[in-house]
């Protein structure tokens, strides 16, 4: 599961009003829901609808556009027992937009992407703008690299407020050092010095990067968690490739997907974050500072509003291996300074970040987008009126 969906479980799970989940597909994400007794409805998106991907052109979004009128009005049917259409996604925007404006409810869409040519075709640019000029009440954004991306495609700076996700604390004290010692015993990795990338695996996120900078360095191991999406598994060969070429592929760990991150994270002796590509806001970043394991990301994007350099983290120039390197011997050989980043890592996340805090956020944004005088006290603790929750992912 990516980050926005991540996100909306999150928010479900701590909304406590009512709400409802529509899917446009079955498969782990609606499964989740259910299994956390979140109302989840999956409408049924066709192939063509599906099939958009982030560099697809018009052609492929003139394919889909057949499919949308009948997903808008199902979606309508649900939306009208509703208050608020709040959109996840960008298909779940372009669904949801005449969804919204068919059942009379106002719309509010969560932007999770930086809408730059690194990440987006035009289409998927210019479409999902104008869509939200013409029927959003309100954007959330989950930075403010991804606000300023959304104004400079044209998108009306008046809807926009910002919401930095929220991550809860609570399942990185879970469990004991003890148990993080077996975890490390059981992966075969007791006594080694590791370095952990956490992501699906993708050019722009960088693992070529992290594999060119721990090859520099003896002793140290590479464990990268995460796989290939979206026909990126050409990537992946590349990687173990590059290993073999470099010889340390004996150094460097492939774990595939995982489900149980916080303890993965709590394992590393550091984290390294190598996207070559602004990222609209970073998840593992601030997951890096709940685990407090010494954290390097890339100085770009939504990183420079949550990590400051030598004070919480450290950061580097994007795809750049021998600044990574150098991030990563000075980490690892003044242990008294990383404590204190730390430290102070880990203020910022459970302050600056929490799920309080994105829900209040939320809350805030949703009040806004409501008519006059409907509902007035943004408090996480006050009911809300009841949402429908939008989202599939593109």
């Amino acid at each position: 599961m990516g980050g926005a969906e991540l996100s909306l479980f999150d928010t479900a799970m701590h909304w406590q009003s009512p709400l409802h989940v529509a899917l446009m597909q079955k498969g782990p994400f609606a499964d989740l829901l259910r299994s956390h007794a979140v109302p989840a409805t999956v409408v049924e998106a066709g192939s063509a609808v599906l099939g958009v991907r982030r560099g697809g052109g018009w052609s492929q979004g003139l394919r889909a556009v057949a499919g949308i009128p009948a997903l808008s009005w199902q979606l309508a049917q649900l939306a009208r027992r509703h208050d608020v259409v709040y959109a996840n996604t960008q298909k779940s925007l372009i669904v949801g937009g005449p969804a919204a404006w068919l059942a009379g409810k106002p719309l509010v869409w969560h932007l999770h992407d930086i809408l730059s040519p690194e990440h987006f075709s035009a289409m998927n640019r210019r479409l999902p703008v104008a869509v939200a000029n013409r029927f959003c009440s309100r954007v959330i954004a989950n930075s403010s690299a991804t606000a300023d991306a959304f104004i400079k495609e044209g998108g009306n700076p008046r809807l926009v407020g910002i919401v930095p996700n929220g991550i809860s604390s609570e399942p990185f004290k879970r469990d004991s050092a003890e148990e993080i010692a077996a975890l490390r015993r059981s992966l075969g990795l007791e006594g080694r010095k590791l370095a952990g990338m956490f992501g699906r695996l993708a050019a722009w996120k960088g693992q070529h990067v992290f594999i060119r900078a721990v090859a520099d360095i003896p002793g140290l191991h590479a464990v990268i968690v995460g796989g290939a999406l979206f026909g990126e598994e050409a990537y992946e060969a590349d990687l173990k490739r590059l290993c073999a070429e470099l010889g340390i592929a004996h150094r460097v760990h492939f774990l595939g997907f995982q489900s149980d991150i916080p303890r993965l994270m709590r394992m590393m002796d550091l984290i390294v974050h190598a996207s070559t590509a602004p990222e609209p806001f970073g998840r593992v970043l601030v997951e890096a500072m709940l685990a407090q394991t010494p954290l390097i990301a890339s100085r770009a994007g939504g990183a420079l509003e949550i990590v400051q350099d030598r004070v919480s983290g450290r950061l580097v120039a994007p795809d750049d291996a021998a600044d990574l390197r150098d991030a990563i011997a000075e980490t690892l050989a003044w242990p008294t300074a990383t404590s204190a980043m730390v430290a102070n890592a880990y203020g910022v996340a459970t302050t600056r970040f929490s799920t309080e805090v994105m829900i209040d956020g939320i809350r805030r944004e949703i009040a806004l987008a409501l008519p006059a005088g409907a509902y007035t006290a943004p408090a996480s603790s006050q009911p809300f009126p009841a949402e429908f929750i939008n989202t599939t992912k593109l």
